[in-house]
């Protein structure tokens, strides 16, 4: 079993014990359950959420954001995260990552399994407001 592999099976059994449904893949945005922050910051235990990012997208997000944003709350190194998050773009690796705080988020859905990956996300329907950030800027992955 791998590092991300573990790391995700830690972070579901954290969920199910706190009795989070993880929901499937094929579950659309719009049936997922709507939670707040906080609701979402009891489930992580105080955890932040991670948002991966490009290294041009580095300083994009730091005045917080107003669209979709999918998270997770699974550390994953930069060989990982591509393919467990199956993001776009897979050419192009992640090499930043941003902490936020779910509690000073107005809206969070989910958690579900992502589809055609391997790890679970969170959706950000209205993205995230500056002061959410743990740290005003991104982090370097290595």
């Amino acid at each position: 079993m791998s590092c991300a592999q573990l790391a995700t099976n830690l972070d579901v059994q954290m969920l199910v014990f706190q009795g989070v449904t993880v929901f499937s893949s094929s579950v659309p945005d719009s049936a997922l359950p709507i939670k707040t922050g906080a609701d979402v910051a009891r489930e992580l235990a105080g955890r932040p959420l991670l948002r991966y990012l490009r290294k041009e997208d580095a300083n994009r997000y730091l005045r917080g954001d107003e669209n979709r944003q999918c998270v997770t709350p699974t550390p994953y190194s930069a060989d990982d995260v591509i393919g467990f998050l199956n993001l776009p773009d897979p050419a192009t690796e992640r090499t930043h990552f941003l902490l936020l705080q779910p509690e000073k988020i107005l809206e969070i859905l989910g958690p579900r399994y992502i589809c055609w990956g391997q790890g679970i996300e969170y959706i950000l329907p209205r993205g995230f407001k500056s002061d959410a950030l743990v740290n005003p800027w991104a982090v370097e992955m290595r």
